[in-house]
């Protein structure tokens, strides 16, 4: 486990406790996030196997920001959901022999698991914990349209409950009330959320990082909670993708037609892939020298922070070809910067990457500089805004086609957006 994983999954672990302390829902952390505290803070923990709170603020290192003034994120059945995490599967995985045996699936590379996913990521932590590059999910979107309701399978008495979980009775009837009646409501998402995002969270490498599909009406709650079990840091971004219909057009408000994809990743410092340019990002490339086709940008910064105080160690003179020294001034008279410092620029003339043309000013004309940028290559980051993609109803006909026209899937997604999820990860080779 890389150094900044482990102090994010302990800081995350602190604050729990934390937070549990303040609320009084029950005495300790749960399993797995003890054996975080133990594995790494030994010293933190008594004859009696008691978590001694104060020996881990002095373990701390020197300036480690503590406060208990966190914004909580608190639900009925929270303390609950907890406890699933850290409860063992009772549950066992057979093979379907008479499917493995088929002639199409004997050389199947692929593991397929049917049943409650709960269990089945349970199963996979055991084998795969730490193994996992990339996980997309497509959980229920709790909007009624796809038939979600919390349909808990442990049968608690309220008296076991209350106990295991230090809270009175009243607290526990109501949590039993709410998973008993399958309540669809975002009370019982976020509890039917927390466990299965956790071990999502422990199956994930170092490098890993997970995409989530939800819409408007648990986006916001989706969020806080994926800032709690992945931390804050770890938020990539949160992608925009047209769905191809709008629907609620009878609800007098907005009708919708946007689903999003909340990215995590395990570590703050990952980089994603850069994608592939479309045909329309090639036409920038018109230019061409002995190296190939490229296309420009001048050298002075513009728009925010581009002025000589906000950057004043890429403000520097150099020598257009006539040998004048020139300044990053705006078009405006201020004096502003160029992109890179100088040590950066000097390699840039080394490399022939400075381009030199006249343009305007002042009634005149200045040599003017600008920087290449080659083709050959050359991807784009991704932007937040997935467009260009089939929608929804093309995906349910893929998937109706996979299966000789029989609907086995509701609500899946195109193809090409999951290949674009997995482009933003996975080397090109390996697709």
């Amino acid at each position: 486990m890389k150094r900044n994983t482990r102090i994010n999954h302990i800081a995350n672990t602190y604050h729990m406790i934390l937070d549990i302390n303040k609320k009084n829902e029950t005495a300790q952390a749960g399993d797995r996030e003890m054996k975080v505290l133990r594995a790494f803070f030994p010293q933190c923990f008594n004859a009696n196997a008691e978590f001694d709170i104060e020996a881990f603020k002095a373990a701390l290192p020197k300036g480690t920001t503590i406060t208990d003034e966190t914004s909580g994120f608190n639900w009925l059945g929270k303390n609950y959901a907890r406890m699933l995490t850290n409860m063992d599967t009772t549950t066992l995985i057979r093979p379907d022999e008479e499917h493995n045996e088929k002639p199409e699936n004997r050389n199947s590379r692929n593991v397929y698991i049917s049943g409650d996913n709960l269990d089945a990521l349970q199963h996979l932590v055991k084998s795969y914990s730490g193994k996992v590059k990339v996980i997309y999910i497509d959980p229920p979107y709790n909007t009624g349209s796809d038939g979600f309701v919390y349909n808990d399978k442990f049968n608690f008495t309220t008296e076991e409950l209350a106990k295991r979980l230090d809270i009175s009775p009243e607290r526990a009837e109501r949590i039993l009330s709410m998973t008993r009646r399958g309540s669809a409501s975002h009370a019982a998402w976020l509890t039917f959320m927390l466990p299965r995002l956790s071990f999502a969270r422990d199956l994930l490498t170092d490098d890993g990082v997970i995409f989530i599909s939800i819409d408007d009406n648990e986006q916001a709650n989706l969020k806080r909670l994926c800032d709690e079990v992945f931390g804050e840091e770890n938020f990539i971004g949160n992608i925009v993708r047209p769905t191809g219909q709008t629907t609620g057009q009878d609800s007098g408000g907005l009708g919708s037609s946007f689903d999003y994809i909340l990215v995590y990743s395990k570590n703050e410092e990952l980089e994603l892939n850069g994608l592939e340019l479309t045909e329309k990002d090639k036409l920038r490339f018109q230019n061409q020298d002995d190296v190939g086709f490229y296309a420009y940008d001048q050298l002075r910064k513009t728009g925010s922070n581009d002025k000589r105080e906000d950057r004043p160690n890429m403000y520097y003179g150099i020598e257009n070809p006539d040998g004048e020294i020139l300044y990053p001034i705006a078009a405006a008279g201020y004096d502003s910067c160029w992109r890179v410092e100088r040590k950066t620029y000097d390699n840039l003339v080394k490399e022939d990457m400075i381009l030199w043309k006249k343009t305007k000013r002042d009634n005149g004309e200045i040599w003017w500089p600008y920087v290449k940028y080659y083709l050959d290559g050359r991807t784009k980051r991704p932007s937040p805004l997935w467009t260009g993609l089939e929608g929804n109803k093309k995906a349910a006909r893929e998937v109706r086609n996979l299966f000789n026209g029989k609907k086995v899937f509701d609500f899946p997604k195109p193809v090409d957006l999951l290949l674009r999820v997995f482009k933003l990860l996975v080397k090109k080779t390996l697709l």
